[in-house]
């Protein structure tokens, strides 16, 4: 049995050297052989794949809801876990439609919480819904039929707190809020968000956020242009 095993291993140890090159058995050059060429693209497949097993989020926070155990199999597109960012909570007011009329974006707001009595939380208006929370769900209402009932609409309305708010004490999803908005302020636009600010038109054009002299972020005026 030994005499089968042992030609085998000659007739390999052939091939191998045949792909290698008798030019390249003895120099730098047996490293650029498409032999080794294609060993090295294997390794680079398999550190890649190595890379793939380890997941990081895009923001950090607390980790809730989580589905997944040490030692178990993950399949593509499963959930593992739902990751709650603390420091990026923002507060959906549902206000009714007659509400509305002169709420703007960038208006201050305060926000206060049940499960914390007294404790105010300031905010300001980032954007306003373009659609009533009952055209989103699943099954939106007919208003064409001959019966229809008008029925006051709930618009959302998405408040952001202002920097520091989270520090403490900690908000959490789900929680009851009462949204108080200033109206005082007349100036803001009544669908655009202040992320959206970052773009101005100038003469038609488009003007890109890097070339405003001030962060439209930081309150509710975008920057003018720079010249």
């Amino acid at each position: 049995m030994g005499l089968p095993n042992e030609a085998l291993a000659k007739h390999q140890v052939t091939q191998a050297r045949a792909a290698l090159g008798a030019a390249a058995q003895n120099s730098h050059a047996r490293y650029l052989t498409p032999l080794v060429e294609q060993a090295e693209a294997a390794l680079r497949a398999a550190s890649l794949d190595l890379n793939y097993t380890r997941i990081t989020a895009p923001f950090s926070g607390i980790v809730a809801r989580k589905s997944i155990h040490a030692g178990q199999r993950v399949q593509q597109g499963q959930p593992l876990m739902a990751i709650i960012p603390i420091n990026r909570l923002y507060v959906t007011a549902n206000y009714k439609e007659t509400q509305l009329t002169e709420v703007r974006v960038g208006q201050k707001a305060e926000v206060e919480a049940d499960i914390y009595p007294g404790v105010v939380y300031h905010g300001h208006v980032d954007s306003i819904s373009m659609g009533t929370g009952a055209v989103f769900s699943l099954l939106p209402p007919e208003n064409a039929t001959g019966n229809w009932v008008k029925v006051v609409q709930r618009v959302p309305v998405k408040i952001v707190l202002d920097e520091g708010q989270l520090s403490a004490p900690p908000l959490r999803l789900g929680l009851s809020v009462v949204v108080s908005v200033d109206i005082s302020d007349q100036s803001g636009p009544q669908l655009s968000s202040k992320r959206q600010l970052g773009i101005q038109l100038q003469g038609g054009e488009p003007v890109a956020r890097e070339r405003l002299k001030v962060d439209p972020l930081s309150d509710g005026t975008p920057a003018a242009p720079q010249k």
